[in-house]
């Protein structure tokens, strides 16, 4: 049998409220016979195994405490760290708020009654939505409609969003290769940025930007080049032995480039291991310099320009309180900054 308010005022000899007032932390206890009347009350309660009514309170508060994570069943549309999730449960707790995770399929976030009822289940005040691209309109227009609280994580919009700052990112990299001396320079990707928007990430597209404004502002006007190493054999699939086969032939007959920035770690591995079969030295003969969100565990520490997913994290979290505080307010978007970690694949240019 359950055990419910009213048996635990039984027990101690109480009303009801009195026992509800004690376990919600709302009655005032400065006389002492008090004191100890909440302190017996709240060991009948463990005792007799009490669990609070999550769903009552809810009703009488008008809050889940509870806030739901979407994420997409498809590879690498939802970049998901252990980073940032513990970051976003960290900062839930400290708002005494619990996280939900549902990974969901695309077909299914494009259906209006589906969706309806994933977010009445998930029982939450707001949502984190980390669905970075291969987004489907109509998933945005729904989430619009249904106006729950809602952040989008790793999102370039303009409002109720969280994101690295990835045009300073770019030039943050050419300037590492600048300040090294190299004007003859590469950015390197396995990932083509004129691909549809819909395909690729908004990341890429910044982060050469930057690179570009920042090589071609230099003085003396230095060599930029582009290498795309993306191959396709149907719709999302690539071959990472044949982008270190592309990647070795670059280097093969790559001239006078004597620096390179790498978008993503899969490019920097590939390009790694390319100038390993190609017999050209880091950072001898090339330096490397690599965007991410993380220091790349591949053997050798490299020149990196990274953010933290776990401020990203808890930036989204911070923002959704505020969120559902105001849903109707929109929320200007948020940038996460990155930094320079220095390593051993960053030297001046051979002579």
């Amino acid at each position: 049998m359950p055990v419910t308010l009213e048996t635990i005022a039984e027990r101690v000899g109480v009303s009801k409220w009195t026992v509800s007032r004690v376990l919600r932390g709302r009655a005032k206890e400065s006389w002492g016979s008090m004191a100890r009347r909440a302190d017996e009350i709240r060991r009948v309660a463990r005792e007799m195994g009490y669990r609070p009514n999550a769903a009552a309170k809810a009703v009488s508060e008008g809050r889940f405490g509870n806030v739901g994570l979407l994420l997409s069943t498809q590879q690498r549309t939802s970049r998901l760290t252990s980073g940032m999730l513990n970051a976003m449960h960290d900062a839930l707790a400290a708002h005494e708020t619990k996280l939900t995770v549902a990974r969901v399929a695309d077909e299914k976030l494009t259906d209006p009654d589906y969706l309806s009822d994933v977010l009445r289940s998930l029982s939450v005040d707001g949502l984190l939505i980390n669905y970075t691209h291969h987004m489907p309109k109509q998933m945005i227009e729904l989430v619009r409609q249904y106006r729950l609280p809602s952040i989008w994580v790793n999102v370039k919009r303009s409002t109720d969003a969280v994101h690295p700052n990835d045009l300073k990112a770019g030039k943050l990299a050419a300037q590492l290769l600048l300040d090294q001396g190299h004007r003859y320079t590469a950015f390197v990707s396995v990932t083509d940025p004129w691909s549809p928007e819909r395909e690729r990430h908004y990341s890429l597209v910044d982060r050469l930007r930057g690179y570009e404004q920042t090589m071609k502002a230099a003085k003396g006007k230095p060599s930029v080049s582009m290498l795309t190493a993306m191959i396709r054999f149907g719709r999302g699939i690539r071959n990472e032995d044949k982008c270190v086969e592309v990647m070795t032939d670059w280097l093969a007959r790559r001239g006078p480039i004597s620096g390179a920035v790498c978008h993503s770690e899969w490019a920097l591995t590939s390009l790694l291991l390319a100038a390993a079969r190609a017999g050209v030295r880091v950072p001898e003969d090339v330096s490397i310099v690599y965007i991410a969100s993380d220091v790349a565990r591949v053997g050798v520490p490299v020149a990196t320009v990274r953010f933290d997913e776990g401020e990203m994290g808890r930036m989204a979290v911070e923002m959704l309180m505020e969120k559902i505080a105001s849903p109707s307010r929109k929320l200007k978007a948020r940038r996460v900054e990155f930094a320079v970690s220095e390593g051993g694949t960053l030297a001046p240019p051979p002579r």
